[in-house]
C-alpha cells in the first residue's frame, strides 16, 4: 500500500472520519478531518508505520494540511531532506 493509501487508510479508520470522501488536496485541517488530538495521533501513526522520527519543527499546519502535505512530510523524513 502506498502512502497516501495508508494516511487515507488511518483518517478513516483510526480517526474515525465519515464525512465526503478524502481527496489529496482536501484541506484537513479546514475541514476538520484533523484537529490538535488527531495529529498527535496522526504523528505518533507516522513514526511507527514509517520508521521515522516527526520532530518539534516539523509540527505546523502547511506539514498536516492536505495528505499530500503529509505525504511530502514523510518522503521528506524518509530521505532525512527536512529543513
Amino acid at each position: 500500500m502506498q502512502t497516501a493509501q495508508k494516511i487515507t487508510s488511518f483518517l478513516v479508520d483510526e480517526l474515525h472520519w465519515e464525512g465526503e470522501p478524502l481527496t489529496p488536496d482536501m484541506e484537513l485541517l479546514e475541514a476538520s478531518v484533523l484537529d490538535s488530538m488527531g495529529i498527535f495521533q496522526l504523528v505518533s501513526y507516522i513514526e511507527s508505520e514509517f520508521g521515522v522520527e516527526v520532530r518539534d519543527e516539523d509540527l505546523v499546519p502547511e506539514r498536516f494540511n492536505t495528505i499530500n502535505d503529509i505525504v511530502a512530510l514523510v518522503e521528506s523524513l524518509r530521505s532525512g531532506n527536512v529543513a
